[in-house]
């Protein structure tokens, strides 16, 4: 199995600055390879000196050389007449019909 590390950002709010880490786990493959089998094992925000200030932990599960369920988090800019943040979106596969998805809004006050 490969680990690595993918950053994402930096992302502006309010005149501050945040990276999105996701921490992927690859079986076999190269990592960024479309065909590897990989999932992302935690993902957290870091501010512009490197402190982290939201993780989350998702897991990894094996069977039979290959992932029960693999997950895939990214995250973009969002800007609206309220204010601004960052959006974050997530997906859980297996394929459908269990597919499940989630969105997490992330901003300061």
């Amino acid at each position: 199995m490969v680990s690595l590390d993918r950053t994402t950002g930096p992302f502006q709010v309010n005149n501050q600055s945040f990276t999105l880490v996701t921490h992927i786990q690859s079986i076999d493959r190269q990592p960024h390879d479309p065909d590897s089998d990989e999932t992302v094992e935690w993902w957290e925000f870091r501010d512009g000196a490197g402190k982290v200030v939201y993780h989350q932990q998702l897991g990894v599960s094996l069977q039979n050389g290959s992932f029960d369920d693999t997950e895939s988090v990214g995250a973009r800019q969002l800007k609206t007449k309220l204010g601004q943040g960052i959006l974050v979106d997530g997906s859980s596969l297996p394929s459908a019909p269990e597919y499940s998805g989630w969105f997490q809004v992330f901003g300061l006050f």
